[in-house]
C-alpha cells in the first residue's frame, strides 16, 4: 500500500508540472500571436502613450507635395547644378597657383601571406 501510495504522489506531481507547463507555454504563444498580427504595434511608438489621439493616419498612403503650381522651385541651388551639369569641367580652385603632381608616384609592397607582413614589420 505504500508503495502504490508514493508512485500516485510522484504521478500526480508529473502531471501537474505537465498541465502547467501546457498552460504557461500557450498563454504565451497566445501573448506573442497577437503581438505580431499587426505590423504597426512592433516598435513602441510615443504616440500610444497620448491620452487622447488627433489623427491616425498609420493606413493611409503617403501622399507627395504637388509644386506644380507654385512659381518658386522646390531645388534653391537648381541653376548651379545645372551649370556642373551642362560644363562639367572640374576645375581645383584651391589648388590656384600650385604646382601638384595628381598621378600616384609611391611605389606599394602587395602582401599575400602572414611571412610577408612580418618580413616587411621586421626587415632587420
Amino acid at each position: 500500500m505504500e508503495h502504490s501510495k508514493k508512485k500516485l504522489i510522484i504521478l500526480l506531481s508529473m502531471a501537474s508540472v505537465a498541465a502547467l507547463s501546457i498552460i504557461f507555454r500557450r498563454r504565451h504563444q497566445k501573448k506573442n500571436r497577437r503581438a505580431a498580427r499587426c505590423y504597426l504595434h512592433t516598435d513602441p511608438k510615443p504616440q500610444y502613450t497620448f491620452k487622447r489621439v488627433l489623427a491616425d493616419n498609420s493606413y493611409s498612403p503617403f501622399n507627395h507635395l504637388n509644386l506644380d503650381g507654385l512659381e518658386q522651385k522646390s531645388q534653391p541651388y537648381e541653376a548651379d547644378i545645372m551649370a556642373l551639369v551642362d560644363n562639367p569641367s572640374v576645375e581645383f580652385k584651391f589648388l590656384e597657383g600650385v604646382d601638384v603632381d595628381l598621378e600616384m608616384s609611391d611605389s606599394y609592397v602587395w602582401v599575400d601571406t602572414e611571412s610577408q607582413l612580418t618580413q616587411l614589420a621586421d626587415p632587420f
